[in-house]
């Protein structure tokens, strides 16, 4: 099986549109602090915060993903 981790805070991600913009097309005027919870999120789940699996790369190829490799 694949192992599934979720970020549960819906002020950031509870909203109408894709991950990266609204309906109307416009960039979310807080992507860069959504972004920067999930390379947080990202950099702990690679510093162990599952005892029971740990990665072995973190794959950040854009700046979405980016920070994760600052904050390791």
């Amino acid at each position: 099986g694949v192992g599934i981790y979720l970020i549960d805070a819906p002020w950031l991600y509870d909203r109408p549109g894709s991950p990266y913009h609204d309906q109307s097309m416009y960039a979310y005027p807080d992507n860069h602090r959504r972004f920067a919870l999930l390379g947080w999120m990202a950099c702990e789940l690679a510093k162990g915060l599952d005892r029971y699996w740990r990665p072995q790369l973190v794959h950040a190829h854009d700046w979405h993903a980016g920070l994760s490799c600052a904050y390791l």
